[in-house]
């Protein structure tokens, strides 16, 4: 008689898992987040932080929301970096402009020296600040 040997069943495969996406709460209506606290988190994106761990410690933010943000504040830098330059331009221009009316000023004064002589300010009533 033979005996047919049995094998032992294999067991059930399992299916590979997928990363878990980090558990996104809702946002209580009528949240509403502050510019600091979206920029806060921008930066910690922008330094290098992943986008799961943020939302790890802050469950009520979105992926998109981070995106959005981390854009908002590059767009904003940009920006900003435009007006320092024309800040810049527009200070040394007033600079220039303040230099020649001190030199004016200081003509001036020398003149009034020159023509009305000592005490001049007293009997013109010049005050210069």
């Amino acid at each position: 008689m033979i005996i047919n040997k049995l094998k032992p069943e294999d067991p059930p495969k399992k299916e590979p898992e997928k990363p878990s996406e980090p558990e996104t709460k809702p946002k209580p209506e009528g949240m509403v987040y502050t510019d600091d606290f979206k920029n806060k988190i921008a930066v910690e994106s922008i330094n290098g932080k992943s986008d799961k761990d943020i939302i790890k410690e802050n469950p009520t933010v979105t992926a998109d929301e981070i995106k959005e943000w981390k854009k908002n504040l590059t767009d904003n830098i940009a920006s900003l970096k435009e007006q320092i330059k024309n800040l810049k331009e527009e200070n040394e221009k007033l600079s220039g402009e303040s230099k020649k009316l001190n030199a004016k000023i200081s003509r001036l004064e020398e003149i009034c020296q020159i023509f009305i002589g000592d005490g001049w300010q007293d009997k013109t009533g010049y005050k210069y600040l």
